[in-house]
């Protein structure tokens, strides 16, 4: 059985951000006041076997003071183990649904897995598809033509804006499925008809071959597809795109929060949707999902929230 890592609790302020549900500020005074509490462990210790400081010439001072020190030190840390253990009990999560109407996520980043087009399926005609794509684009017109594109340009629209310069939407990464029937021999083709659809908004189109240089290895990530029947596979990609917009401080890029990067789960397999579920479990991160019902697109966000803290 191969397991999945996860992100969370890498370091103690992370964890105890989980513990106390988010609140950074507790976290910090928390790690602070452990930190301190061993460094006056282990100052009171010293002085406690020492008898005197000869090397600076100076006579030993009372033990009182460094006794009381060791003493303050030992309650901290007696506390912190008793309040960390109070904290162990499962946290409660509940997944929220909630549809995109007029106040679309503040969404700078959006994942989204390209499906292939049929083999004898042509999308060469540029007049076949829509000229601009805005919020209110009626793509029914087009679903001929578009095939299962349509998912993936349904899923784009909410974080539109009807004026393109109040876009949120910054950059939208394509993760194609790879091999000689994968979606990846239609991806230029793809990016080309997204450049023009999005031109007023001016949004980037990224690809996985944008992230390589982030990649451990091309046993983990594969610049030129993803394999989506392996659910492994598409984790470590999203895995990889999503540490290098949590690192990247550039541009208009300042350490995006997890909630402003989503995940479209609509198209690829259902073992790739299942992998994007399943990688934005994580309390803080969101994917969202296209429905189309009587002809009417649905996009719903999808929010891992916690219940048991008020």
């Amino acid at each position: 059985m191969k397991k999945l890592a996860g992100t969370r609790n890498r370091s103690l302020l992370n964890a105890l951000q989980n513990v106390l549900g988010g609140n950074t500020w507790r976290a910090i005074l928390l790690v602070v006041g452990i930190l301190l509490a061993l460094d006056w462990l282990g100052s009171s210790l010293f002085l406690l076997t020492e008898s005197t400081l000869t090397e600076w010439g100076v006579p030993y001072p009372s033990t009182t003071t460094p006794l009381v020190f060791l003493i303050i030190g030992l309650l901290i840390i007696l506390y912190a183990i008793h309040f960390l253990r109070n904290q162990e009990a499962p946290a409660d999560f509940a997944a929220e649904q909630r549809e995109i109407t007029l106040d679309p996520p503040d969404t700078r980043v959006l994942v989204l897995f390209l499906s292939a087009l049929p083999k004898d399926h042509s999308l060469n005609d540029a007049a076949s598809v829509p000229s601009r794509l805005y919020p209110a684009t009626d793509l029914n017109q087009w679903q001929g033509t578009l095939a299962n594109w349509r998912m993936p340009l349904e899923a784009i629209k909410p974080h539109l804006s009807a004026e393109p310069e109040k876009t949120r939407l910054k950059e939208i990464v394509v993760i194609p499925s790879g091999g000689d029937d994968g979606s990846v021999r239609d991806l230029d083709l793809f990016r080309q008809i997204l450049t023009r659809l999005l031109a007023p908004h001016n949004i980037r189109i990224l690809s996985l071959d944008d992230f390589k240089h982030s990649a451990p290895g091309t046993n983990v990530f594969d610049p030129q597809g993803c394999d989506f029947n392996e659910v492994e596979s598409v984790w470590n990609h999203l895995q990889v795109i999503w540490e290098t917009y949590r690192q990247q401080e550039e541009g208009w890029v300042r350490r995006l929060k997890e909630r402003q990067i989503l995940v479209d789960i609509t198209a690829g397999t259902k073992l790739a949707s299942v992998a994007g579920a399943l990688f934005t479990r994580e309390q803080d991160r969101r994917c969202q999902y296209v429905r189309i019902s009587d002809g009417t697109p649905h996009v719903f966000t999808i929010d891992v929230l916690r219940t048991d803290r008020t």
